[in-house]
């Protein structure tokens, strides 16, 4: 990117203060219907064609549990671990890549179930918020804007046509005032907002969560991660690891998975006389 385009990066502390905003579906009507009802229903279909592999199914529905006890050893208390701890996803239109993200959000919403039982239980706080989802960090890569580190939303919420997502603001300001490591960014609301990455997560996380009447129990933070050095991807990473080690924390890791064809010179096709002699190890497989 030029300099125009590069995403502000204090070296102070990072504030949001009140210039907090809803962050549009931007791509809404385009990359997927904008109709709420119609978009719904789409994903719907993709959900319940996206088959899990049994041992995937019985890991999820395979209760944890941790008890604690009194000084006399009587059971006090007893909560579920959470399995799940993230997914990786497509981003591109659900045309697309809609069946394939399927797979993923369907292991999630097997997870977000028990916290939709728990949310609507008698528990204990104490026991509910140990043993549920509260937080979705939604980790995206940059497309549009130049950004050598990592910028966190600075929205309050993220609008779609199934239903509008809350931000984290408690867990982003901690990101933001942290004493050590790299630092982390805001990103505009335009930037934010043309980044397609995060936008094509945020009405799977919507519908779901409106489901199971979790949209005012689970929060979301984006953070998009820029052109970073493989010293910075472990800089924050280390950043980011207690965070998102947290048992109430899961993570979208979105990604472009693989840019395929002539437009990125990456086009791993037989040739056609290795095709002709049926010879299958002339098949090129890889990553770009």
């Amino acid at each position: 990117g030029n300099a125009s385009s590069r995403m502000n990066h204090s070296n102070g502390k990072n504030s949001i203060s009140n210039n907090e905003y809803s962050r549009g579906a931007h791509h809404a009507g385009s990359w997927y219907s904008n109709r709420g009802k119609d978009l719904s229903t789409t994903l719907e279909e993709f959900l319940s064609q996206a088959e899990l592999p049994p041992e995937t199914v019985q890991a999820l529905t395979t209760s944890t549990t941790t008890t604690t006890t009194t000084d006399d050893q009587q059971p006090q208390s007893s909560h579920r671990s959470l399995t799940l701890r993230g997914i990786v996803c497509p981003h591109a239109g659900y045309s697309y890549s809609g069946p394939t993200a399927a797979c993923s959000y369907q292991a999630l919403r097997h997870e977000l179930q028990h916290t939709a039982d728990v949310a609507s239980s008698s528990a204990p706080s104490s026991q509910s918020s140990s043993s549920r989802i509260q937080t979705i960090v939604v980790l995206h890569p940059s497309h549009h804007v130049y950004l050598p580190g990592c910028a966190v939303s600075g929205a309050h919420q993220l609008e779609t046509p199934v239903g509008n997502l809350r931000v984290d603001s408690d867990l982003r300001d901690e990101i933001l005032q942290l004493g050590q490591g790299p630092r982390f960014s805001i990103m505009k609301q335009d930037e934010d907002e043309h980044e397609h990455s995060g936008e094509m997560q945020y009405p799977y996380l919507a519908h779901i969560l409106k489901q199971l009447n979790l949209l005012q129990h689970v929060k979301v933070l984006p953070i998009m991660c820029g052109a970073l050095t493989v010293d910075q991807e472990v800089q924050y990473g280390r950043a980011l690891c207690p965070m998102l080690h947290r048992p109430h924390v899961v993570t979208v890791v979105s990604s472009d998975f693989c840019h395929w064809g002539s437009r990125f010179q990456y086009n791993p096709m037989p040739s056609a006389s290795l095709n002709k002699n049926n010879n299958s190890n002339g098949i090129g497989i890889g990553m770009p």
